[in-house]
């Protein structure tokens, strides 16, 4: 588990397992969150951010929730207070994220992660 005690702002984050933030989450583009074991991160305050993925993360937020682009593996373990009523949940990553992060039919975690650290897109159009 890990804790933080206050606000976090980043360009990019990437996150494993349990994470509980005290505060408010700000992410310029993408905030990917993946777990072994069904991991879980909680925002008492806002979350914000342009893209979030998820495998294996659940994500409880108890303020407000700005998300353009919400893609996940699975369409339970969200808790929003204040989640938009129409935010759209893309469950199908194969939809949402750009072929090039597909080897063999399966998502080349290196390749995301590389993509994630240089900006570069991993959506599709």
């Amino acid at each position: 588990l890990t804790l933080i005690f206050g606000n976090v702002s980043a360009q990019n984050l990437i996150i494993e397992g349990d994470v509980l933030i005290q505060g408010n989450l700000q992410v310029e583009n993408v905030i990917y969150a993946y777990s072994e074991n069904m991991g879980k991160l909680w925002v008492a305050g806002d979350l914000q951010t342009k893209t979030w993925l998820s495998l294996r993360q659940q994500l409880e937020v108890h303020g407000a929730v700005a998300v353009e682009h919400f893609c996940t593996q699975q369409s339970i373990g969200y808790k929003m207070d204040q989640f938009p009523e129409d935010q759209d949940f893309i469950t199908d990553l194969d939809e949402c994220l750009v072929p090039e992060l597909f080897k063999d039919g399966a998502l080349d975690f290196e390749e995301l992660v590389m993509r994630i650290e240089k900006n570069e897109a991993i959506l599709r159009s």
